[in-house]
């Protein structure tokens, strides 16, 4: 239907992960990312107060768009958090995200249908500035979140690295790769 979407709220772990295959894949593109985080300042963090609605950044024509928003917290909806999510058009085929069914199908015609347990919607990473996006955008959400990526994302990635060399090889994420 005209415009269904899928909202996914990503976590740290999640950004930690999509990292770590980067740092694995391109150092130099890893460090970039990290450079930019470690220079956010608190002049640099969104200010809530000023902004009317909902920040929208669109990923390249793709139609998905990362979208910074206030909401009201979980357990407490009286109490406004920043909230960053990746939304997924439905409503469209696109070339970047697809949805496989439960047996591990790609759905061909996503259009109108609906995602039933165990379906997965797959997103394929076109470029490497949407993960430098997605990154910037949550440390800048506020000084808590940017003291938690680095905490959480960036050394843990390092401290992952110091205890066990780790070096994932690239065929393990792209077959065609040595």
């Amino acid at each position: 239907m005209e415009g269904d979407a899928f909202e996914w709220m990503i976590t740290n772990e999640e950004i930690r992960d999509i990292l770590l295959v980067l740092k694995c894949i391109s150092p130099r593109k890893y460090e970039e990312i990290k450079e930019v985080v470690y220079g956010i300042r608190p002049n640099n963090y969104i200010k809530w107060h000023q902004v009317k609605d909902t920040i929208k950044k669109e990923l390249d024509g793709t139609g998905i768009f990362i979208e910074a928003s206030m909401r009201g917290k979980q357990r407490k909806p009286e109490e406004l958090t920043p909230y960053l999510f990746i939304v997924f058009p439905l409503d469209k085929p696109s070339k970047a995200h697809c949805i496989v069914d439960k047996r591990g199908r790609q759905v061909h015609q996503p259009v109108g249908r609906r995602i039933m347990a165990g379906d997965k919607l797959i997103w394929e990473i076109l470029n490497y500035n949407w993960i430098r996006d997605v990154t910037v955008l949550v440390a800048r959400l506020s000084e808590a979140h940017n003291n938690k990526l680095k905490k959480d994302v960036f050394q843990a990635i390092e401290k992952l690295g110091e205890d066990q060399g780790v070096r994932l090889p690239r065929s393990l994420f792209f077959p065609s790769c040595p």
